[in-house]
């Protein structure tokens, strides 16, 4: 998250970090994935799963792009499995 926006920048996930602890690399900055999902405090989940089809967690923002939390995607596919 940039300190002075509060917009996301990027995200590391488990994997990412146990890939590189196996390959030895210690750089985070080289982990951080740019590219990665996002939707806003209002959007309906089953528009959400749509974009939890990468296994990447989703970053919740705001209007302005600030960041307001993250959605696992298995989360999402609970809610919706439990929400008839």
């Amino acid at each position: 998250v940039d300190k002075g926006s509060k917009k996301p920048r990027g995200i590391v996930t488990s994997a990412d970090v146990a890939h590189a602890l196996v390959e030895k690399n210690s750089d985070l900055r080289a982990l951080v994935r740019t590219d990665f999902p996002t939707a806003t405090e209002g959007e309906q989940l089953h528009d959400v799963y749509e974009r939890c089809q990468a296994g990447l967690p989703v970053a919740v923002i705001d209007e302005a792009g600030n960041l307001h939390g993250v959605v696992r995607p298995r989360d999402v596919l609970h809610e919706l499995a439990n929400s008839n």
